[in-house]
This record gives C-alpha cells, structure tokens and sequence, in this order.
C-alpha cells in the first residue's frame, strides 16, 4: 500500500499533503494531481488513436486485426492498475487503494446511469476497469466515426470534452471545477513546443 510508504511526518501531516510530500521525496508522479491525471488519461488517449492510425494505414477499408482489440485491453489494463493504486511509478492516496472509495464512487455512477443491468448490480462488477476501458475505447471509436462520416475536424473539441470526464470522474471531481482549458489546442501546443514558458501555458495534448 502507498501508505506504508511514508515516513511519522508524512502520515502525520493533515489534509493528504503528506502524500505529496512522499511523492516529492521518492520523485513518484502524485496520483491525485489534476496536471498528472490529465497526462496520464491524454497518454492513453494518444495511444488510442495511434492504434486507430496503425490499422487505418495497414486496410484501407479499415477492417480491423485480430490485434487490436488485444492492444487496446492491454492499455485497459494498464491503466486499471495506476488507478487501483497498484504502479510503483505513482504515489496514489486512499482514494484509489480503498475499494470503498474510488471503486464505489464509479460503482454508484453505473448503478444509477443502468439500474436494470444484472452485470452491474453484481459484486463481481468491476467499475474500474469498466471506466479504463472507457477512457481507452472512446476516443478510438470517436476518431473512426468522424473519419467515416468526413467530420473529423469535431473530434479535437470532443476528444477534449471527453478527457476533462474521465479526469472528473478518476479523481471523484465535480466537471465543472475543472478548467475549461484543461487540454489546450494544437496551436498552444505548437507554441509551448517553440520554447515558451510551461508553468504558464500547461495543457496537454489529446486530439
């Protein structure tokens, strides 16, 4: 457990920052950043869509191997992993090792949204893995739908819009306490690559 990982003082020290402090000390990524979640779900993004191009450029027709719903389970499972609290890379808080915490909060979201599915109301649902899959699968199926319907300059806008609730929802966040600019678009993007300061235009890219 992450827990065990701090020192007297860490665990001492209110409001979660000793978390913070531990993961400043072993140089792990803070789980429970904003800026580290939206890197690590615009990561998976990215991902996704290189898949997507792997297999546009392999068919034409864009009939899809047998590899690439392997490809795409694994970074589910991936990620399911970071947010169980269960990747030595990142310091992650009770909120995702407790299974009463993160793991119930997307549970009752599930619960609510399909009240009448019998897989979801079993215990051995597993709504962390279920939204990773959602985070993964999204985009992928997003940015083939827009190619085959000629709308692909929407999919920025949407792809973004998508990755501000998957950071909402991993970090048990009301959306709107989120920054409209959480991800930035291409042409910021291109200006930070050009040398300017970080700290001021942040975002990541994801579309």
């Amino acid at each position: 457990m992450n827990g065990d990982l701090l020192t007297d003082e860490e665990r001492n020290t209110s409001m979660g920052l000793g978390y913070v402090m531990a993961a400043e000390r072993l140089g792990l990524k803070y789980l429970a950043d904003i800026k580290v979640m939206t890197e690590l779900v615009c990561d998976m993004t990215n991902r996704a869509m290189a898949v997507w191009s792997e297999e546009q450029a392999r068919d034409e027709n864009f009939e899809p191997s047998p590899s690439y719903g392997e490809q795409l389970d694994k970074m589910v499972e991936e990620l399911a992993v970071i947010l169980r609290g269960r990747n030595p890379r990142f310091m992650a808080t009770p909120w995702f090792t407790d299974p009463n915490q993160l793991r119930e909060s997307l549970w009752c979201e599930y619960r609510s949204a399909f009240p009448d599915d019998p897989e979801v109301a079993s215990p051995a649902y597993d709504p962390i893995w279920q939204q990773a899959s959602c985070c993964v699968v999204v985009p992928y199926d997003m940015l083939d739908w827009h190619t085959k319907e000629g709308t692909l300059h929407e999919f920025p806008v949407e792809n973004s819009a998508h990755v501000r609730c998957m950071v909402a929802s991993f970090l048990g966040l009301p959306l709107e306490s989120l920054p409209p600019d959480l991800v930035k678009s291409e042409a910021e993007i291109r200006a930070l690559r050009a040398g300017d300061d970080e700290s001021e235009t942040g975002g990541e890219k994801c579309g």
